[in-house]
């Protein structure tokens, strides 16, 4: 049977095929399988930026109402933190410019309240490793 799905609607249609052919279970153990990978292979300003979005916030509010969706918000800040600054070495001083901004200024992924002149006073401090 031919396809002409591509790219993600790929991977579902795979994983959907899978449990069809299976068990059920299969098709969710390929979907956690399809996010993990995608999770490694993100940067740090995507992470943020993913775990940012509503969608994501709203997923997790609704069906883990005891956890503090801000306060793990800002604890994967530091963490991201923390693994650009290994990439940054890895890489003789250079940075993502995005994940650089965004674990330094992370209210911008949701509209919060941030301060441009701080973001100007960063740039003007962090341009050598950004160019």
């Amino acid at each position: 049977m031919m396809t002409k799905k591509i790219g993600l609607e790929l991977c579902l249609q795979a994983a959907l095929a899978h449990g069809k052919d299976s068990d059920p279970d299969h098709e969710v153990g390929d979907l956690q399988q399809l996010l993990r990978r995608a999770w490694q292979i993100l940067s740090p300003g995507q992470r943020l930026e993913f775990m940012a979005s509503a969608s994501v916030s709203e997923l997790i509010e609704a069906n883990l109402p005891k956890v503090d969706v801000e306060e793990a918000f800002d604890k994967l800040v530091a963490e991201q933190k923390k693994v650009l600054a290994t990439q940054q070495k890895g890489k003789g001083g250079r940075v993502d410019v995005f994940s650089a901004i965004v674990t330094e200024f992370p209210g911008f992924l949701n509209d919060a309240d941030v301060d441009g002149g701080d973001l100007v006073d960063w740039v003007s401090q962090n341009l050598g490793a950004i160019k």
